[in-house]
Parts: structure tokens; sequence; C-alpha cells
């Protein structure tokens, strides 16, 4: 568990580092036409890379401004891009909503019932969960997370 933290932390660290050199060196604004035809020449796996280096820069960006704050292992997509704004504005408040017995957003609701969540945060999912889908469901909801996350009891 302590070792997972830690590399937990480290990883953070590492995105927020990265992010924050990204962010500085490349500014977002409307694609060129240029840009646009760049783009459509690139492979598949090559256009996955650069969304991805462009999600973790901006993901990078609004944790150092103490705006992103997931609750997953692997933080989310999901509330870059449907914040009002589309990335204006942005920001996750995942985890603290869970920890306050509210939902996350729907990513993050899926993913921690596939396991992917912060195991530390497992006493507090079915709530914030329940909290969405409905309060009758906090006890299935408890059972799902128990069969998910058994190494924390």
């Amino acid at each position: 568990m302590k070792i997972a933290k830690s590399s937990l932390i480290l990883g953070l660290a590492l995105v927020l580092i990265a992010g924050m050199a990204f962010g500085y060196f490349i500014k977002p604004s409307a694609p060129s036409e240029d840009h646009l035809a760049m783009i459509k020449n690139k492979s598949i796996a090559e256009q996955r890379e650069a969304w991805i280096g462009i999600a973790d820069s901006i993901r990078g960006e609004l944790a150092m401004e103490g705006k992103y704050d997931c609750c997953l292992d692997k933080p989310c997509w999901y509330c870059i891009q449907k914040t009002p704004g589309h990335g204006e504005g942005a920001e996750c408040t995942c985890r603290q909503d869970i920890l306050n017995g509210e939902h996350p957003c729907g990513e993050c609701i899926g993913e921690i019932l596939e396991g992917h969540g912060l195991a530390e945060l497992k006493p507090f999912y079915a709530k914030a969960i329940a909290h969405k889908v409905g309060l009758q469901h906090e006890e299935h909801l408890q059972d799902m997370i128990n069969d998910m996350y058994p190494e924390i009891q």
C-alpha cells in the first residue's frame, strides 16, 4: 500500500511536470487549415498519442491550479471534455465529491465499478454512486465494490 501510494504520488508529480512543460510551450488555439491537414496525415495511433499529450497537459495545468482532483488510478478525461466551455474553466472535483457523498462524473462511476478507482476511497464509493443512481441501490453497490476492491477491508 505504501509503495503503491508512493508510486501514485510520483506518477502524478511526473504528469504535472510534463503537463506544465507541454502547456508552457504550446498554448491551445483554434486549429488552422494547415494544422488540420497535418493531423489528417497522421495515423490513428499518432493522433491518439497527441490527444493524450494534450489532455495530460490540461490535467497537469488544472492540478497546479488546484482544479483537478480525480478519484481514479488513471485520472479521467470526462471532466475536461464536459465542463461548460469544453475545457475553458474545466475542473475535476470527483475525489472531493465522493468524500462529500456526492456522485463523481459518469466516467469515474464506470471506472470505479470496473475496479480502477483509488482503493483508499473504497469506503465512500457506494454512497456516492447511490447519490446518482438511487439510494435504494447503495447496499448492492457496496457488494459490487467489495468484490472489485477485496484487498481493502
